[in-house]
């Protein structure tokens, strides 16, 4: 997927995002998940997150910028010293409810939207202790801060794991 129109003067095709993953809950089979697809787009640098060849398409399309996300990353394997800025759109559909998480590509946020997806998705015992995990925050959190901040715990000691069957299985991102 491109969005943009090609920079002025460039050789190639100019596009400000080079690749669109579908990651979270709703990319995993057999995990359950709120009714949100999470959808990671990468940018080569951080400043074209900003530009306007990415942002304004994407307001236009209906996905516009939360910039109380943008201060600190949202996602819980973004951890700000390790992972550097992310940028976040949500969809205005509300029919729909999309969040756009723009991150530098093969950057370690990249990596990590990418892992969490493929090894859950190849761990059935792991994606199946996350569900129920899930489940029970979903009782009992009261706000999605509360109930991002629960996992915490879970998804850090997850990220060693995953670090782990990546290395065994020679699994790259993208």
């Amino acid at each position: 997927m491109a969005l943009g129109d090609p920079a002025p003067g460039a050789t190639g095709p100019g596009v400000a995002a080079f690749a669109v993953e579908h990651i979270g809950s709703t990319s995993v089979p057999g995990l359950s998940a709120k009714d949100v697809v999470d959808i990671q787009t990468g940018v080569r640098t951080p400043p074209g997150a900003d530009g306007w060849r990415f942002a304004r398409p994407l307001d236009r399309q209906g996905f516009a910028r939360v910039e109380r996300a943008t201060r600190r990353p949202t996602s819980s394997f973004a951890d700000a010293r390790r992972a550097g800025r992310k940028w976040f759109h949500g969809s205005a559909d509300p029919a729909r409810n999309t969040h756009v998480h723009v991150r530098q590509i093969d950057g370690p946020g990249w990596r990590y939207g990418l892992l969490f997806r493929d090894w859950l998705s190849a761990n059935p015992d792991e994606r199946d202790a996350y569900a129920s995990l899930k489940r029970r925050l979903a009782q009992t959190a009261g706000t999605t801060p509360e109930y991002v901040e629960a996992k915490r715990p879970w998804i850090v000691e997850a990220r060693g794991r995953a670090d782990v069957w990546a290395r065994h299985t020679r699994w790259a991102a993208g």
